[in-house]
């Protein structure tokens, strides 16, 4: 409703599962998902991860928390499931697979150059997925090493634009997985942005144009044919959408009524000037490991740059989009300003979250 009082008694029980009183050290990107399942060992357990800055290096943990809980003391303690040699983590995002297993992404950012007078310059990011078997909480789950999905060669750093958008774009890794039936398996599908070519170039030196600027964005999907470890086998990286201009924060989730995974993201390929997004629907069917055909969810196109406030100014349009999916319905959320609103007895198009649905 808004109200700050009906809200508060939506949510009886707040905790802080995470607590940290070093002023220096940070924790961010916080995601969460639930294991959906009525019995087994983790039935109904929460999923935590989050990226946890501190002594000039960053790692992936989590937490795990009983579906009823009431205090700290039914949560696990923080564990970290990034790999020991990966000092630069962001991004962590997870996924419950209908048997319970749990698997959690994040990139690790290798910075090899730092200009003066620049932002960082990296060059190169591997992408890596954790599988994890389910304790029960307050336990941990216990947790395999990293398995190394791909090195990409050509990320968008962290703080990085796009040139024909004004806010930053990372490589931001999303996963889910399928189950197999010919092979007795799930399979894991990750997607994620890429740079689409080598030309990542400082621009400008002043108070809002000193940054790492890509030329042009792309999304990217790689699919395992096995389940945990250096056997997952990794395929190529192959495009989700050829479309021109840019695409970026992709979204993964699968439907497991209908086994199919879907996609979704931004894209400017329908706008002549590159700059106008629209959110873009792609799927994997059963059966196949590429993409099928993009479809646009949001014909009225999105200026990132409309609202008074965040435009171009002070530039943010955040990290991510979200969505669910099931029985061949899906739901997602996005930034956008296509419904402009009355503020003050002014008609202003801010940047508001929006929702909308699609069937398949």
């Amino acid at each position: 409703s808004g109200n700050d009082t009906v809200a508060a008694g939506c949510w009886p029980t707040s905790m802080v599962v995470a607590p940290d009183t070093t002023p220096s050290d940070l924790l961010d990107k916080p995601h969460l998902r639930v294991d959906e399942r009525s019995k087994g060992t983790g039935a109904g357990d929460i999923y935590l991860t989050y990226t946890w800055f501190a002594n000039n290096a960053s790692v992936i943990q989590l937490v795990v928390c009983p579906a009823n809980f009431n205090s700290i003391l039914d949560c696990s303690n923080p564990r970290t499931v990034s790999h020991p040699n990966d000092a630069n983590t962001q991004f962590s995002h997870i996924a419950v697979r209908p048997d319970g297993v749990v698997t959690i992404s994040y990139v690790n950012f290798e910075v090899f150059s730092e200009p003066e007078g620049n932002p960082f310059v990296v060059e190169q990011s591997n992408i890596k997925l954790v599988t994890c078997t389910p304790n029960g909480a307050p336990n941990p789950p216990t947790c395999s090493l990293p398995s190394l999905v791909a090195q990409e060669m050509r990320p968008i750093p962290l703080q990085a634009r796009i040139a024909e958008q004004g806010f930053p774009v990372a490589t931001y890794p999303t996963h889910d997985q399928r189950f197999n039936p010919a092979t007795g398996q799930y399979e894991e599908f990750v997607v994620w942005t890429r740079c689409a070519t080598s030309g990542i170039f400082p621009v400008g030196n002043g108070k809002f144009f000193d940054w790492i600027q890509c030329p042009e964005s792309k999304i990217v999907m790689s699919h395992s044919t096995g389940e945990s470890g250096p056997a997952m086998n990794w395929s190529s990286p192959l495009p989700l959408d050829t479309g021109p201009h840019d695409q970026f924060f992709p979204w993964v989730r699968t439907d497991h009524d209908k086994n199919t995974v879907q996609v979704i993201y931004y894209s400017s390929e329908n706008d002549r000037s590159g700059h106008l997004l629209q959110v873009m629907e792609n799927e994997v069917v059963p059966g196949n490991y590429s993409s099928g055909t993009p479809q646009v969810l949001t014909k009225t196109q999105i200026n990132p740059s409309a609202d008074p406030i965040l435009g171009d100014a002070d530039p943010n349009f955040g990290d991510y989009i979200g969505m669910a999916a099931k029985n061949g319905h899906a739901y997602v959320h996005f930034t956008g300003t296509n419904f402009p609103q009355s503020f003050g007895g002014a008609v202003v198009s801010g940047q508001n979250n929006q929702l909308t649905s699609f069937t398949y």
